[in-house]
């Protein structure tokens, strides 16, 4: 996955692979319900993170006015838990793409109409394949997924900017 996205992104993002979660399907009470829920909660915590990041980033911007003389250590804080929130955003997301075996996939299959739905889940059969094919084949395609995250990362740093300590937060190349 590093690889991967190092080519995609022309050099400029890396981030390391992750491994599925295990789950025990056999143990839900309703298959449905349960594969849903389990699949949207890596996404609920991502959000989650991403919210107390920053919330975060904006109480250290608060803290870095009321304690001159410190703005070196306030402005690293404040790169971390900005970065905390891009990587979050970008995973939900990217998460959310119904693609297997990324999370997506698992919630679109239920609500697709039986017919359909038995072909998609044949198609999960292939894995990652699918998924590193349109990665490598159509890397625009991925990043045009994610144009919510990059619109949240802009909105995010229109929001926070009253908050941020130093003034270079552009990080959307020219």
């Amino acid at each position: 996955m590093p690889a991967v996205l190092w080519y995609v992104s022309k050099g400029t993002f890396v981030f390391g692979g992750a491994r599925p979660v295990p789950v025990r399907p056999d143990r839900y009470r309703n298959y449905r319900r349960g594969d849903i829920i389990v699949s949207l909660a890596g996404i609920a915590t991502n959000l989650l993170i991403l919210l107390v990041c920053a919330v975060l980033f904006v109480g250290v911007g608060m803290l870095a006015r009321a304690v001159p003389g410190a703005q070196e250590v306030f402005g690293t804080a404040q790169r971390m838990l900005f970065w905390g929130v891009v990587l979050n955003l970008m995973l939900a997301f990217f998460n959310l793409i119904p693609l297997p075996p990324l999370d997506g996939s698992h919630v679109l299959y239920h609500f697709l109409p039986g017919g359909i739905r038995e072909r998609y889940r044949a198609f999960q059969r292939l894995g990652f394949l699918p998924l590193m094919l349109i990665l490598f084949l159509f890397p625009r395609m991925i990043q045009v997924l994610l144009t919510p995250a990059y619109a949240g990362i802009a909105l995010f740093l229109k929001v926070a900017s009253p908050y941020a300590v130093g003034t270079n937060w552009n990080i959307f190349p020219a």
